[in-house]
């Protein structure tokens, strides 16, 4: 009876619904369908550019339900910058960022319509 308990044990615990098995286990996103997914839901619209790619592990998050910080931290945490201009989100990489802040002052004639957007730093 002992060994039969131990052996039920041994299969729950290693079985995908309570243990570490495949279900806990995330495919990583293409970091464009995450910025997808968070557009589709709040209706932000984004200018992404070419060179941004990456794939996020969203281990423990519902693209369902991430809010602005997260999406700017995931993008930080990547090497990207989020500007904001007349309501577009423009993703660049980081040492890009210096020359679109350029460019949109130029468009927009001065910096009071566009903000970079940086995730809050954590203590």
């Amino acid at each position: 009876m002992r060994t039969l308990l131990s052996s039920l044990v041994i299969i729950l615990v290693s079985s995908p619904v309570f243990g570490q098995g495949p279900a806990c286990v995330s495919d990583p996103s293409d970091i464009r369908d995450v910025a997808q997914a968070f557009s589709s839901r709040t209706g932000a619209r984004f200018v992404l550019d070419p060179r941004v790619s990456a794939k996020v592990n969203t281990l423990g998050i519902d693209l369902d339900s991430i809010d602005l910080p997260v999406l700017t931290s995931i993008f930080n945490m990547h090497g990207y910058e989020v500007l904001e201009s007349r309501g577009v989100l423009y993703v660049v990489p980081d040492p890009a960022a210096s020359e679109m802040r350029r460019r949109l002052d130029r468009i927009e004639g001065s910096e009071a319509g566009q903000t970079s957007i940086r995730a809050p730093a954590s203590d």
